[in-house]
């Protein structure tokens, strides 16, 4: 099955991993260049700060960082999971691979754990890349604004779950839509719903917490970040609505729970109906 799994998708295995190491080589590149500064202007003193120093470099660090894994994510959820079963049912090649030797269920967790191994791996190897830029991006204190908050997706394990449960969303929609180029455009739709419903709404997943402005305006604890707030701000009479730095971990879990379950549910839906396939033919 590994053979016959790298001629079939050796096209997509190979694109995605050019991507990542490009991506991944960017932020290490961009991780190198904001760690240099950060010596160099712990020694003398930047008026502009180590994002002036970078120059035009600095929307690499901001790109490269935002983006790279959503990239990687998106192109296995739409060209290693979509088309993985709907390929197979357009073309109705099902039929023959499933009356060989290798049992349908076989067929699927092989092709599942192969290609499962090869997601796990490339996104890892990103993730800790961008961990790495993040880690020097909060060394230069508030020049990049770069707190646990705003690096809360960047977290490895929650980067590695965004890639997991993109390429078995892809693998669920193929088998449900059974046409490749539709599969394809689904899976991006909902997988792009899906990361940002997840990223703008995850902070009021736990009650926030609420504060009077004090006088002299602020009012927020150290490392709290400000969602909301409500009433007269020139008149100081104003409340602020905020998350405390103390629950970072908890939305970093809640992150990874909630993609762990999906990605679950979806490969048991998967799973069900390739069973439920076989069952009826």
């Amino acid at each position: 099955m590994l053979w016959i799994t790298w001629r079939q998708h050796r096209t997509a295995l190979i694109g995605t991993l050019v991507v990542t190491a490009g991506v991944s080589a960017l932020l290490l590149w961009m991780w190198q260049a904001v760690a240099e500064l950060n010596d160099a202007c712990s020694q003398h003193d930047c008026i502009t700060g180590v994002p002036g120093a970078l120059g035009d470099q600095l929307r690499w660090v901001y790109a490269s960082l935002y983006f790279g894994q959503p990239i990687l994510a998106g192109l296995v959820a739409m060209f290693w999971g979509a088309p993985l079963l709907a390929r197979e049912f357009e073309q109705r090649t099902y039929l023959l691979a499933w009356a060989q030797d290798v049992t349908p269920m076989r067929w699927l967790g092989s092709k599942v754990a192969l290609l499962g191994a090869a997601v796990l791996l490339l996104s890892g190897v990103l993730a800790a890349a961008s961990w790495q830029l993040v880690g020097a991006m909060k060394e230069s204190g508030n020049y990049f604004g770069m707190d646990d908050f705003k690096a809360l997706e960047q977290w490895p394990p929650t980067q590695v779950l965004y890639a997991l449960f993109a390429f078995v969303l892809g693998l669920a929609v193929g088998l449900l839509v059974r046409r490749t180029v539709l599969a394809i455009g689904t899976t991006l739709i909902v997988f792009a719903t899906v990361r940002l419903v997840v990223a703008f709404t995850v902070l009021w997943w736990v009650p926030p917490l609420r504060v009077a402005a004090s006088p002299q305006g602020g009012g927020l604890p150290p490392g709290a970040y400000y969602l909301s707030g409500y009433g007269m701000p020139y008149l100081r009479s104003a409340v602020l609505v905020y998350q405390p730095v103390e629950r970072v971990a908890t939305f970093r879990w809640l992150e990874v729970i909630t993609y762990a379950v999906l990605t679950l549910v979806l490969a048991g839906v998967a799973w069900a109906g390739v069973w439920r396939v076989t069952r009826v033919g």
